[in-house]
């Protein structure tokens, strides 16, 4: 009896201590739980956009651009629905990105501006004008974050002596040497006064489209193109990779995309209020494309929209 009082004691203080241990270590890792989902918030507070998606990609394998697929991401979005998918990015410069295979984009281009221009490169005498402001813009941005690549003479730029932060432009109409470092290339621009877009998508990689905003007095077209009153059309453009240029040159947007799937629906009112809206920004979104495996929509060489690369592009 005494044996057995002695061994229910034991067993009795041993679940005691046991309980007690167990509490603690609940509270602790409810307590750890907390701190992580702080820490989380934290973190998702300072993160941008675009790791958000990278984040989600991770996680269910969707493509960058697809998020409006599934995703909670966003405050009061419907799962389901389609998203512009636009933001306005934190950095000035960072619209334009030399990647690894430069080189290889730079190749591909020069041979479909010999074998087929017409079908790569369009561009009205109306937008002359934005084409060397575009063109300008560039070689700052160049000069100013991609050094390596290019020698560009003289400067595009100078900076304030009395103000650091500010860059004084070179006078209008400047003559520059631009030395492509990886390629070897050497562009006078004085070479492509007609058509200075030309100049422009030969020293980078992505395909390039400049729009030109009217006014619009024709009601059906308000109504198609959307609730701004404006219209966005493609007036000069540079297209090797990303879409058939001949057939969809001279459009405004609403035309340009009349055949997307649920853009109408979706998204045109978005994206004409964005463009009619915008002044400076630079923004960028996502877009992407199914394409036929093996097929790299070479546009030079085929004019299929059904088949294109997947693209992130800044305006």
């Amino acid at each position: 009896y005494d044996m057995f009082f002695i061994e229910t004691i034991v067993s009795l203080i041993c679940l005691f201590f046991g309980v007690i241990f167990y509490f603690k270590w609940s509270q602790q890792q409810k307590n750890k739980n907390r701190n992580n989902e702080k820490n989380q918030l934290n973190d998702k507070k300072n993160q941008s956009p675009l790791t958000k998606f990278k984040e989600r990609e991770e996680k269910n394998g969707f493509p960058l651009a697809a998020r409006f697929l599934a995703f909670e991401g966003i405050p009061n979005f419907p799962k389901g629905s389609m998203s512009a998918g636009i933001h306005v990015t934190n950095d000035g410069d960072d619209w334009v990105d030399i990647g690894p295979d430069y080189q290889d984009y730079i190749q591909k281009k020069k041979q479909f501006f010999e074998s087929s221009l017409r079908s790569v490169f369009r561009s009205d005498e109306s937008s002359i004008e934005a084409q060397q402001e575009y063109l300008e813009l560039l070689l700052q941005t160049l000069h100013r974050k991609y050094s390596n690549y290019f020698t560009i003479t003289p400067p595009p730029f100078t900076i304030d002596s009395t103000n650091p932060n500010e860059i004084i432009p070179q006078p209008p109409n400047t003559i520059y040497k631009i030395h492509v470092k990886p390629t070897n290339d050497i562009y006078y621009t004085n070479d492509f006064e007609s058509c200075p877009l030309k100049l422009a998508t030969l020293l980078i990689q992505e395909d390039v489209c400049i729009l030109s905003e009217s006014d619009s007095k024709d009601d059906e077209q308000i109504k198609f193109e959307g609730p701004s009153g404006k219209l966005h059309t493609l007036v000069a453009a540079s297209v090797c990779f990303s879409f058939s240029l001949p057939s969809k040159f001279l459009l405004p947007m609403g035309q340009i995309h009349a055949a997307v799937n649920g853009y109408e629906k979706h998204l045109q009112h978005k994206v004409n209020k964005v463009f009619a809206l915008m002044k400076s920004s630079v923004i960028w979104r996502s877009n992407w494309h199914w394409i036929p495996k093996n097929d790299s929509h070479e546009v030079g060489s085929s004019s299929s929209d059904s088949s294109s690369s997947s693209s992130s592009s800044s305006s």
